[in-house]
C-alpha cells in the first residue's frame, strides 16, 4: 500500500520496493537497497571527479563538454546533464532543453564518441561498495527505478538524491542538479581544465575519444 506520504524521496521508494509480494525479509531489503543506492551515488561522484562522464543505465548521463575559452585562450571542461529518453518518455516528462540529451547528441552518434569518455555503472565495483553480491546491487537497482517509475506515474511530486545530485520533480517537470559540494570539489582538483578527450576545441570536427592523449594534444579527423 501506497505510503501517505505527499512527495516521495528515497526513502519511500526504498520502503515500498520492501514491501512488494515475494520479498522474503523486509528490513533486508531496506538495508540492500540503502546501500545499494549509497554505492551506485559513490562509483558516479568517483567517476566524475576523474573526469570521466557516467552513464545511470534507463535514467541519464552525467558528462563534460569541451569548450574553447577565447578569454584564457585554452579549452576548458564544463559538467552536464542529460536525461535518457527511456526514463522521460513513458513517463511523459518535460525537461529543460539544456538537459534532453538531443541538444548534444548529434544524428547517429553515440553521445560517447562527441562527449567521452563516458562509464557505465560498474555493478562488480559497486557490490564490493555495498557489500553484497553484484547480482543483488543490480536487482536492486532495477527494483528501485521500477518502484520509482510507478510512483511518477500517480502524479505523485518529489525528490531522489543519486548523491552526485538530486532529481526534483513537479507536475510531471524534472531537471537534474548537480552536488554543490561535488562541482566545488572538481574545479578545485583542476578537473575542467584537463582535457580527457580528442574532441577538437575549435573548427567542430571531432575524433573518437581517447583516454591516452596527452592534455595539450589535438587530434583531427
Amino acid at each position: 500500500m501506497m505510503s501517505q506520504q505527499s512527495t516521495f524521496n528515497n526513502r519511500l521508494i526504498i520502503n515500498e520496493v520492501s514491501q512488494r509480494p515475494g520479498i522474503p525479509d523486509r528490513q533486508n531489503a531496506i538495508e540492500i537497497l540503502t546501500k545499494t543506492m549509497n554505492a551506485i551515488g559513490g562509483f558516479c561522484r568517483d567517476t566524475l571527479q576523474k573526469g570521466i562522464g557516467i552513464n545511470v543505465p534507463g535514467f541519464g548521463y552525467g558528462f563534460y563538454v569541451n569548450q574553447f575559452d577565447k578569454k584564457q585562450n585554452k579549452g576548458l571542461r564544463e559538467l552536464h546533464f542529460a536525461f535518457d529518453e527511456k526514463f522521460t518518455k513513458p513517463l511523459n516528462l518535460k525537461v529543460p532543453i539544456d538537459q534532453q540529451l538531443t541538444t548534444y547528441q548529434a544524428a547517429s552518434m553515440p553521445l560517447g564518441d562527441k562527449h567521452g569518455p563516458i562509464h557505465r555503472l560498474n555493478f562488480v565495483v559497486i557490490g564490493q561498495s555495498a557489500g553484497y553480491d553484484y547480482q543483488d546491487c543490480m536487482e536492486g537497482f532495477q527494483l528501485f527505478m521500477a518502484e520509482f517509475s510507478r510512483i511518477v506515474r500517480t502524479g505523485m511530486d518529489g525528490t531522489v538524491d543519486f548523491s552526485f545530485g538530486k532529481l526534483s520533480i513537479k507536475n510531471y517537470s524534472a531537471k537534474f542538479t548537480f552536488d554543490s559540494a561535488l562541482v566545488q570539489q572538481i574545479q578545485s582538483a583542476g578537473v575542467l581544465e584537463n582535457i580527457k578527450t580528442s574532441q577538437v576545441l575549435t573548427g567542430g570536427s571531432t575524433f573518437r575519444p581517447c583516454d591516452h592523449f596527452k592534455p595539450e594534444q589535438i587530434i583531427y579527423k
